[in-house]
């Protein structure tokens, strides 16, 4: 087995997640510390919707980029000036736009965009492969 392999098969965990994530994002900012809460409540909900270890996190977030780039352009989390998500609001955005049920109990900016218009969003998702 390759090292490549055994991280994808790495269960989440307050510590895996954050150290893939700040990996695959390292110019976005990082949160973690500052709402610990967030982010364990975040994990969570990846259990809860079987996305259990960094590989179906990575591919996930493979299927989603595209997505999340289209709405964090047109919805940046400062308007006034060029911005963008901390790598936590990377995962819950765009696991969200992949499941629609995802983190419904938190109140994110998905909430306050119309369904149709996050519909044109989730077309940008690529299709799951084995």
């Amino acid at each position: 087995m390759n090292k490549q392999s055994s991280l994808a098969d790495n269960e989440i965990n307050f510590e895996s997640l954050s150290e893939y994530l700040t990996k695959r994002y390292p110019d976005r900012e990082i949160l973690i510390d500052k709402w610990p809460y967030l982010f364990k409540e975040f994990i969570d909900e990846l259990y809860k919707h079987g996305l259990n270890t960094i590989g179906k996190i990575h591919k996930a977030l493979d299927r989603t980029k595209e997505a999340f780039g289209l709405f964090e352009k047109d919805f940046p989390p400062n308007p006034v000036k060029d911005s963008q998500y901390s790598i936590e609001g990377v995962g819950i955005i765009s696991m969200r736009l992949l499941d629609s049920d995802f983190f419904t109990c938190r109140n994110i900016i998905l909430n306050d965009v119309a369904p149709e218009k996050l519909e044109e969003y989730r077309k940008h998702i690529l299709p799951e492969r084995e």
